[in-house]
């Protein structure tokens, strides 16, 4: 099948392809056009003659030939394949398509958990054992209507019932223990039943298959929520709850709200808020990011409002910043502790703090008040703290000087100090300065890490093995780049010619996505390259000077931290040693 796959995509030039749909102009060593994706003035969509590959920086759509024919088509893979054989002159054999024994038992997998979700809805409906998540679900304002939607059922408090029934239904019990819907005795003699006594939400993937399980508990039992483990085909990572509801509202809305736990989705979307996705739980990942921006890239984060809720918002901003996403934040007031419950007691309030959700920096200064009682003198310098590197992130005089009179009121104390305590942390912190390159095509933002990369992966070997001499690892502290630049570093090392293709095969899916990402960016530089290589190489060195000042600054930051330590602790010779290095590090980065 492989061998079949790539004899088709050799034949099939992915230029000449896209052409037929795209009008492509070159530009450098690649290709742009208007995405057939999205709606767009400027061009941000590219194709890689030498990769065979395209990518869209506006709506993130990307792949190989067989995406593309998925995507603008509308097709299943083997349609899709089957269309670029026609193309190539390639006959397929039926055989090709046999499926992989883990694709077949996936299959079966997601057929058995279909009929779970039958069974545990049946008894919740029509059984006296169901009575009782009935009336819980009442209790929560739940409506029939959302129960049969969301197939929302009970797992009466049995130790077999849900095995009897599926074994009685010709499933196999290894099957059945791969679903991950029993567990095993400790004698490893049988299994009985994971769910028992618990109200069951059947986790529907974004194309509505139902890959596992959640069982609340109605009782004092612990923990309240159990989640069905990880399987073939449920994987934590990349999974959202409600998305297959959702999906077609956050494309039309192009915004997505983000919640924490089932019922702050469910009560939502029965109330006509029919964008939200829930991430369960207060860990948002990139995988999820990365599902959810083939719809959207607009966020509004709506945790809960407990502690633990504001952290997770803020890891939440973070992540979804990083994911080169637009993040909004919304804030409920004290009397709500969540969604489900704004919703269910005020929903024109609801609706309103939705369409008020605080801008990143306004969050951030809600999580100060909340943190910090700022009355209090050290606590108050805590608050400070934490607010003033963020508002030296901002690079709009206006916008910069807003904040700079908030964290004024807030404090108490004069804009002056606030603008001199500003001085002290430059212009740059976090994991790189952000470049937004000028250019004609739409590009997102990279950090000077990535420049550099993209930079050496432009350049000729001789000069790219020069500049990979003069950094390290420390000058990369994203942890993709890093990966990179080490494998980068060993693959200029050898004696084999550079081809990207090549290096490419060396690299694992996270990091050839980001290599991918950077050949296609087009970078303003390298339109002199063919005239003056030396602009080119200046370009690199003005890069390096930035990536060598962050390293010294985060360095400074982290002796700053031990010197603090060390004076807690009357350390006199180590606070002496620590300010003779944070004398020498800061004289280099005044250089």
């Amino acid at each position: 099948m492989e061998d079949t796959i790539k004899e088709i995509k050799s034949r099939v030039d992915i230029v000449n392809l896209i052409n037929e749909y795209v009008p492509l102009t070159k530009g450098g060593k690649n290709y742009k056009g208007l995405c057939p994706f999205h709606k767009e003035n400027t061009p941000s969509f590219m194709v890689s003659p030498e990769l065979q590959i395209f990518k869209c920086f506006g709506c993130d759509k990307g792949g190989d030939s067989i995406r593309f024919v998925q995507e603008i088509e509308g097709l299943e893979f083997r349609q899709a394949l089957e269309f670029l054989a026609g193309k190539a002159g390639v006959a397929l054999k039926t055989s090709a398509f046999t499926r992989s024994p883990d694709e077949m038992k996936a299959k079966k997998i997601l057929e058995l958990n279909s009929l779970a979700a039958e069974y545990f809805q049946y008894i919740l409906k029509n059984h006296k054992f169901g009575k009782k998540a009935l009336a819980y679900l009442k209790d929560r304002d739940i409506k029939d209507a959302a129960i049969d939607i969301y197939k929302i059922g009970y797992a009466p408090n049995s130790w077999d019932g849900l095995i009897r029934f599926l074994l009685k239904r010709g499933y196999d019990i290894s099957l059945i223990a791969a679903s991950g819907l029993v567990v095993p005795k400790d004698n490893n003699k049988g299994f009985y039943d994971r769910f028992r006594g618990r109200l069951i939400i059947p986790l529907r993937n974004e194309r509505g298959e139902v890959v596992g399980f959640s069982g609340r508990s109605l009782g004092a039992s612990e923990p309240k929520y159990l989640n069905s483990p990880e399987t073939l085909v449920f994987k934590k990572e990349r999974f959202l709850y409600n998305l297959d509801l959702a999906r077609s509202e956050i494309k039309k809305k192009k915004e997505a709200i983000l919640v924490e736990g089932y019922f702050d989705a469910i009560t939502p979307f029965q109330e006509g808020f029919k964008n939200v996705v829930a991430s369960l739980g207060t860990s948002l990942t990139s995988g999820q990011l990365s599902l959810l921006k083939r719809f959207t890239d607009t966020l509004i984060i709506f945790y809960d409002t407990d502690t633990a809720g504001i952290e997770a918002s803020k890891r939440a901003l973070n992540l979804a910043q990083s994911a080169g996403m637009d993040v909004k934040v919304g804030i409920l007031s004290d009397a709500f502790k969540d969604p489900d419950e704004a919703v269910r007691k005020d929903k024109m309030y609801f609706g309103k703090a939705l369409e008020s959700a605080a801008s990143v920096y306004d969050f951030y200064f809600e999580y100060a008040k909340k943190r910090h009682n700022v009355k209090d003198a050290l606590e108050k310098k805590k608050a400070a703290d934490f607010l003033l590197p963020i508002i030296s992130e901002i690079t709009h005089t206006v916008h910069k000087a807003h904040y700079i009179k908030e964290l004024a009121d807030l404090l108490d104390v004069s804009e002056e100090t606030i603008v001199q305590s500003l001085k002290k942390y430059g212009t740059n912190f976090g994991a790189g300065r952000s470049y937004s390159l000028e250019k004609k095509v739409s590009s997102p933002k990279i950090s000077s890490q990535e420049y550099i990369l993209a930079l050496i992966l432009s350049s000729p070997k001789e000069l790219a093995q020069k500049t990979l001499y003069k950094l390290s690892s420390d000058d990369f502290t994203q942890e993709i780049a890093n990966a990179v630049f080490v494998k980068l570093k060993d693959y200029l090392l050898s004696k084999e010619r550079f081809l990207l293709r090549n290096f490419c095969l060396k690299l694992s899916p996270h990091e050839n996505e980001l290599v991918e990402k950077l050949h296609l960016m087009e970078l303003p530089v390298l339109g002199f390259l063919e005239e003056d290589e030396a602009y080119l190489e200046k370009e690199i060195k003005k890069i390096f000077d930035i990536i060598n000042k962050e390293t010294l600054r985060r360095k400074m930051r982290e002796v700053s931290y031990l010197l603090k330590q060390a004076e807690k602790r009357s350390d006199k010779r180590l606070v002496s040693e620590l300010q003779e290095e944070f004398l020498r590090l800061s004289k280099k980065v005044t250089k």
